[in-house]
């Protein structure tokens, strides 16, 4: 494939690839690579169109290019995922770490099989990592299961994530240098950068002020750090048959773990495929589960989760994302006022 035919890849063209691994006597994952060239082939390949700069406390650098591909077995859906690296020495380095972690968290976390690792650019024109996970995501699947369903599978999400941060840093190369006050200043820094750009939120404006005060005040950072992964948003949980697995593991680093926490929660408070009445119990399941595996208190946990959570969403609502500003104001009361995340929930109750 020639430099000179090489294009920036439309992923909507690729993204939702089909069936075309599931023929009978042929190794699937054989299937899937040539499968993969073919499409690159006829998209034109991948165009290096950012420069490579390094993540905070990440494991990788930006990566060029993601291609997913929902593959129809016999087993139900099977994700594919290729991440194309920079052919320059440093992207190389990040490649091979991203396949590090994932082989060397296999046993104890749930997440994606490496199944190729190509350093040169001879298959698809850069270097590229090529993973497998089975299921959907989260924010896809969830609102099709009944509550006891649903509420397994926030305790084997609660389960992996308390196992990863534990997990040591030194097996898995990631540089533990973790830095209280950082985090800190980070907090004030941010919040006064919501407060001068509230009117951003329109009719949140107010609310968006409180919570920077709020998010300004805190002074309660965790004394440790853990292993993290660090964009556990529910389009990167998948499920199915009642398990789980945890993937792109692109922002993986070091810090204070309710970071995950915070992130767990508000991603499940903003998942618009769910009615409001489900999104609160999903979270308070998680917290019980995962405050239970820490030997604290759901309250202490929530409490020092509270400023990770905050600090996320403020930036969404004042940001910008792209979702409806309503739902996520809303997300930012349930943070701000607590009672309805902490509300005892039973466990496989009737939420519906």
């Amino acid at each position: 494939m020639g430099a000179e035919r090489k294009r920036r890849v439309d992923l909507t063209d690729v993204i939702q690839w089909a069936g075309r691994a599931a023929i009978p006597g042929t190794d699937a994952n054989s299937t899937v690579l040539a499968g993969l060239r073919s499409i690159l082939n006829v998209t034109g390949g991948v165009t290096a169109t950012n420069p490579l700069s390094s993540a905070r406390d990440g494991i990788t650098p930006d990566l060029t290019r993601v291609l997913l591909c929902g593959v129809r077995t016999e087993h139900g859906t099977q994700r594919f995922c290729v991440k194309f690296y920079p052919s320059c020495p440093e992207g190389k380095k990040a490649l091979h770490s991203h396949a590090l972690l994932l082989s060397r968290l296999k046993n104890t976390v749930p997440v994606p099989e490496v199944v190729a690792v190509f350093a040169g650019a001879d298959q698809f024109g850069f270097p590229a990592l090529v993973t497998t996970a089975a299921g959907r995501p989260l924010d896809h699947g969830l609102q099709e299961l009944p509550a006891l369903s649903r509420d397994a599978i926030m305790v084997r999400i609660a389960e992996a994530v308390a196992v990863l941060h534990d997990s040591d840093p030194r097996d898995l190369c990631i540089y533990a240098q973790y830095d209280s006050s950082s985090i800190l200043s980070g907090w004030q820094e941010d919040a006064g950068w919501y407060e001068e750009n509230a009117e951003r939120a329109g009719k949140a404006a107010d609310l968006v002020r409180e919570a920077a005060s709020v998010l300004a005040g805190h002074s309660g950072v965790p004394p440790c750090g853990s292993v993290l992964h660090r964009d556990l948003t529910p389009h990167n949980i998948l499920a199915a048959n009642g398990a789980i697995a945890l993937v792109d593991w692109d922002h993986a680093g070091f810090s204070a773990p309710q970071e995950d926490v915070g992130k767990i929660i508000i991603g499940l408070l903003g998942m618009l495929v769910l009615p409001r009445s489900l999104r609160l119990p999903l979270a308070r399941v998680f917290l019980d589960t995962y405050s239970r595996r820490r030997s604290l208190s759901t309250e202490e946990l929530f409490s020092q989760s509270v400023p990770f959570a905050l600090d996320t969403l403020l930036d969404w609502v004042v940001g910008g994302k792209n979702a409806p500003r309503e739902e996520l104001s809303w997300a930012l009361q349930q943070i701000l006022k607590s009672e309805g995340i902490l509300q005892e929930t039973p466990v496989g109750g009737d939420l519906t």
